[in-house]
């Protein structure tokens, strides 16, 4: 069985072993895979795994070995599944994987951008602390999370863990998305109402042919002048 991994730098930077998946087939590990090398590099492929390689229809008639198309990767939409059904190929992603990273990542985001850490950081590092006359050191005003409302746009693992973090901070959540939740005390509401009324707005939909672009300018328009967008 032969495996090819595409773009494996982006999946293992050098601090995991591939070991495990050699054990399984005849391994084949690409750094980076332009879009012209995928098929001359994927043809004898039993197995292909991938992150951000796309996978199109005209890719995958070419693979004629092909048996599984591996995303290491939460959403999947750089595969052509339509057509890897056609062929009978398997594919599978790895839906949780990055739940809780993530979510802290979106809140990375979101304090950096009420806190200004990095700019406080480096006024300080200048010296400008040091020069004010005032103990009390501030650029910009500082916000605080507590009593604000989280808009959460997308309700599955990662919305729901943004959730519990926004709810830590003691704020208010909101969500929309294609499944209203019983066991979660966040308020259910539509996309307009969603962005008409939250103080910060987390998008954690997956890439979908119905959801491209579908924050738009009205959206935008209908937002609090103070609120922040988080993608």
């Amino acid at each position: 069985m032969k495996i090819i991994v595409t773009d494996g730098y982006t999946l293992n930077p050098g601090d995991i072993s591939w070991d495990a998946v050699a054990a399984l087939g005849e391994l084949q590990v690409y750094d980076r895979t332009p879009v012209d090398l995928i098929i001359e590099r994927c043809r004898l492929a039993d197995i292909v795994i991938t992150n951000k390689a796309p996978f199109s229809k005209q890719t995958i008639d070419a693979l004629n070995k092909l048996k599984m198309i591996s995303v290491l990767a939460t959403g999947y939409n750089v595969i052509d599944t339509t057509a890897a059904t056609e062929k009978n190929i398997l594919v599978c992603n790895v839906p949780a994987y990055g739940t809780a990273s993530v979510a802290q990542h979106a809140f990375a985001l979101l304090l950096e951008c009420i806190n200004h850490v990095g700019l406080h950081a480096a006024s300080v590092a200048a010296g400008d602390w040091q020069r004010s006359p005032d103990w009390c050191y501030t650029l910009l005003p500082i916000t605080e999370l507590a009593g604000k409302t989280m808009g959460i746009a997308g309700m599955g693992n990662i919305g729901k863990r943004v959730g519990t973090i926004a709810a830590a901070f003691g704020m208010k959540i909101m969500y929309t998305g294609r499944t209203k939740h019983e066991d979660t005390n966040a308020v259910y509401c539509d996309t307009e109402t969603l962005f008409a009324n939250s103080d910060v707005v987390s998008l954690h939909f997956p890439l979908t042919s119905g959801n491209t672009g579908f924050v738009n300018a009205k959206l935008l328009a209908s937002m609090k002048s103070s609120a922040i967008l988080i993608n």
